[in-house]
């Protein structure tokens, strides 16, 4: 209640998040899991909504890739499908944690605001650097309580536009 009243958040979304977490502990529980997230996707698809965003890789081993991104380029973020063919079981790429909240920005285009070749891990402390760079584009957020952190995405996500 308190963030509806000092922070100005919509009732409706408040639901949609309630019946969305009402829906993942059912889920949970393995009775017709894939019949529920296929008629998620269903349903999501008629709406124009973002398909189920807890699916999982298939991959033991994930893609590299490398496109030399500089801040600026304009850039689409590969489609959900695609993005789920370069995920491990554990919905990683290379270590990184591909995060439900950023399905929305699946299939959109989005200006490089910059590179990011280090972050720091703030469970450990550690600061972890990337033979890789990362890419922040423009517009991409992602909440956290009441923050907005800005998403990263690897270049395996990417198709640079000319």
């Amino acid at each position: 209640m308190r963030d509806i009243v000092t922070n100005g958040l919509p009732i409706s979304r408040l639901v949609r998040s309630f019946l969305f977490a009402a829906f993942r502990e059912y889920l949970y529980r393995g009775v017709g899991y894939r019949a529920c997230v296929a008629a998620y996707d269903w349903v999501q698809a008629r709406r124009g909504g973002v398909p189920f965003p807890l699916h999982g890789g298939t991959l033991d081993k994930t893609p590299t890739a490398l496109l030399d991104l500089k801040p600026g380029e304009l850039v689409r973020v590969k489609s959900y499908a695609d993005i789920l063919a370069t995920l491990g079981r554990d919905h990683k790429n290379r270590g990184l944690w591909f995060d439900p909240e950023m399905v929305r920005y699946c299939g959109g285009t989005y200006r490089v605001v910059k590179r990011v070749r280090r972050i720091l891990d703030e469970k450990t402390g550690k600061m972890l650097e990337f033979s890789n760079p990362l890419h922040r584009p423009a517009g991409c957020l992602l909440s956290r309580g009441n923050d907005q952190i800005p998403a990263l995405l690897s270049a395996q996500h990417l198709d640079l536009l000319a």
